[in-house]
């Protein structure tokens, strides 16, 4: 029998239990040869860091793992970078010319934390001089929030999308789910969330958060080849091309690597993706810890395509095709 250990909102222990190999992990057991931890909601203990197959015990090979430098390799990428928003990083305690001369007339920007998530501390400016006005306040808020920065360009300066693809008149951005393992096979959940504004979109009014935001906890629809939601079935298409395209280039450019102590490893990151009104894609970052949602088709397509040809199930297993190869 083989040990798992899973933490997550609503768990199906079935997903392990029909397969006939499997039983959950008890304090004593030597070994754990599966561990599935959502990190967004709970921190693993240490005990977990050493397992086999796991979830969190992973190095993304990045430049230091900052989820920033993932844009970063599309915007260095002459055939890439025109799926990512104009952008530069800053640091508010020093800035220079070309910050400033970033800025043009007629175009609205984004004043994001590189270390920040949940859409926290983000600000939105028209010029030069509402720019300059924000770096008092930008400055006191990551002084000391957050210790895991080391460099002082923990800022970006991003150019707005003023015309996106709206759903249901409000701007919404896909949160899609790319599981890579250590391989480098990459595989892309065949669900999709979309992810509203909860008022409908004006370009004006930029100080309210409820018309220009997009957030996690304002899921209203999970769209895939059987639900289009308010989209028809050719807008549907385009959006799954255009997801597929983007999740591809990903996987080409992320590299994971596991700990030194773990044998296999694989990692579920959350693409965030918008989409101007030609459905040309615009990908806004990628998650290292998503959070993921409607956890059990994730994990049973996961254990399907990854799992299972490293423990092969006693029981026969239906396929349930939720996850795309890439």
């Amino acid at each position: 029998m083989h040990n798992y250990y899973v933490k997550i909102n609503g768990f199906d222990k079935d997903i392990f239990k029909k397969r006939g190999n499997w039983r959950e992990y008890k304090k004593g057991d030597k070994k754990i040869d599966l561990v599935y931890i959502d990190r967004f909601n709970y921190i693993p203990p240490k005990f977990l860091y050493n397992m086999k197959i796991n979830f969190e015990n992973f190095t993304m090979i990045l430049e230091g793992g900052n989820k920033r430098k993932i844009v970063d390799l599309f915007l260095q990428d002459s055939k890439t970078k025109k799926y990512v928003p104009k952008q530069i990083a800053f640091d508010p305690n020093n800035i220079e010319d070309e910050i400033i001369d970033f800025i043009q007339p007629r175009k609205i920007y984004i004043v994001k934390p590189i270390h920040g998530s949940g859409g926290s501390d983000i600000l939105r400016i028209k010029n030069k001089n509402e720019f300059l006005g924000s770096l008092t306040k930008l400055k006191k808020i990551y002084r000391t929030k957050d210790k895991l920065i080391k460099d002082n360009k923990n800022w970006v300066l991003q150019e707005y999308l003023k015309k996106p693809l709206l759903y249901n008149k409000k701007k919404f951005h896909i949160r899609a789910y790319v599981i890579l393992s250590d391989t480098g096979k990459g595989f892309l959940a065949s669900s999709f969330l979309v992810i509203l504004a909860k008022k409908e979109y004006r370009v004006s009014n930029l100080e309210d958060n409820e018309i220009h935001d997009t957030h996690r906890d304002n899921v209203s629809e999970i769209i895939d080849d059987r639900n289009f939601g308010l989209f028809n079935q050719e807008e549907y298409l385009k959006i799954k091309k255009a997801i597929v395209k983007i999740s591809k280039i990903f996987i080409q450019k992320a590299k994971v690597e596991c700990y030194n102590n773990v044998k296999d490893c694989f990692h579920i990151f959350g693409l965030d993706i918008m989409f101007e009104k030609d459905y040309n894609p615009i990908f806004i970052e990628a998650n290292i810890t998503p959070g993921t949602l409607r956890y059990n088709y994730l994990l049973e397509g996961i254990m399907q395509e990854i799992v299972d040809k490293k423990f092969p199930p006693k029981n026969k297993i239906k396929r349930n095709n939720h996850l795309i190869k890439l």
